[in-house]
């Protein structure tokens, strides 16, 4: 699945998918007689047939039905090759581990009723109305569906590229704003931000120092680069109130941040980075960082944005990287970079919508505000109640 383009293509598709939705339901029943007897023989994990039963036979979602109605026409009482193929379609449009079992998550995706499916494309209606002008305007960028954890580059309006992402844990969430990538640094060190200082850093110096220290590659500094010793520190006197030190990891693939980094600044003290944890862009729900943004593939998001193929392709960057030599390139021009969440996608007008877990729980406080009534106070104009003069 790929993020859209434009936002126009979004609001629009995802219209359609409204509509796709109410038809949906006309074969709702045809997958809970499915559901249930594949219950019988064993296919749904970690639940009896009662509770998929009941579960499955007032709530379940139509959305697989709707997709694969010709899939299990034929014969609904058998959980079969197809039928786990149909779920394995389901699982990757709804941001799932694909392997065609129903298993708890699944079972609980497969839960949520129509209006749940309704509500997450209205909030990503309402979140695209909300940047629709801008991006409209804005012919190249780099965009980030937080809530995906997915990351496209547009250029000329149009997708070029796109890929998986790591976004930040539900307690450290990703901030939602738009800056320009107006810098690379190849070969980047990390100095360590204030809340991570506190709540990870600060707890390990205090218990050992030196031995933190080494294992992280890390450096302790005064406020204006002296490298400090940190045996010669007193621990018992530093606080999170009390910190005269800057904490800074070395260059190299151990480094949180790991071998670029693209720069657009911010207050939140977030940027998109390459990391280490690269096992982690297999999983399906990828919030595991601390609010920044880290790219599967950054170098080749890194040629794409300087669009320079004479002077910054691959092989160049590979030169600075064997230099361990810490390098900053500008963009000739920043580039727009938009941080989103939308729980839902529409990819293209042949094909379904894509859903996708709301991690931050942010969709039902945008629903309630488009469920509130609007009040709007007019005064009275002189001359009477009715306004006339």
């Amino acid at each position: 699945m790929v993020e859209t383009a434009v936002v126009l293509p979004v609001y629009l598709l995802l219209l359609f998918a409204i509509v796709e939705f109410g038809h949906a339901q006309l074969v709702n029943n045809m997958l809970n007689s499915a559901c249930r007897n594949a219950a019988r023989m064993g296919a749904v994990e970690g639940t009896t047939t009662g509770q998929v039963e009941s579960s499955v036979e007032n709530r379940m979602s139509p959305v697989i039905a709707a997709e694969n109605l010709n899939v299990f026409v034929n014969d609904a009482s058998v959980f079969d090759t197809a039928l786990g193929s149909a779920v394995a379609s389901f699982q990757r449009r709804h941001g799932l581990e694909v392997d065609g079992a129903v298993g708890p998550k699944t079972l609980e995706a497969l839960n949520v009723p129509v209006a749940g499916r309704i509500d997450a494309i209205r909030a990503s209606l309402e979140r695209a109305r909300w940047v629709f002008e801008d991006i409209q305007a804005t012919k190249d960028l780099v965009l980030v569906n937080v809530a995906a954890a997915q990351v496209a580059l547009i250029r000329d309006h149009d997708l070029v590229w796109t890929a998986r992402a790591q976004v930040g844990r539900p307690y450290r969430q990703t901030p939602i704003f738009k800056s320009e990538i107006k810098y690379l640094v190849v070969n980047p060190t990390w100095t360590v931000p204030p809340g991570i200082l506190r709540g990870d850093v600060l707890p390990s110096l205090k218990a050992d120092a030196v031995a933190y220290l080494a294992s992280k590659q890390m450096d302790l500094l005064t406020a204006d680069g002296r490298v400090v010793d940190p045996s010669a520190v007193d621990w018992s006197s530093v606080s999170e109130n009390r910190f005269p030190y800057i904490v800074r990891q070395r260059p190299g693939p151990h480094n949180a941040l790991g071998m670029i980094k693209f720069i657009f600044p911010n207050e939140h003290l977030v940027y998109l980075h390459d990391t280490p944890s690269r096992e982690l862009f297999d999983r399906a729900t990828r919030s595991f960082s601390s609010g920044c943004i880290r790219v599967e593939d950054p170098f080749e998001l890194a040629e794409r944005i300087m669009d320079d193929a004479t002077t910054w392709d691959r092989a160049s960057f590979d030169e600075v990287l064997e230099s361990e030599q810490t390098r900053t390139i500008h963009l000739r021009q920043p580039l727009a970079v938009y941080l989103l969440y939308w729980t839902a996608t529409a990819p293209d007008a042949d094909g379904p919508a894509y859903f996708f877990a709301d991690v931050y729980e942010r969709d039902a406080a945008v629903i309630e505000g488009l469920r509130s009534r609007v009040e709007i106070d007019i005064p009275t104009l002189p001359g009477g109640d009715d306004g006339a003069i």
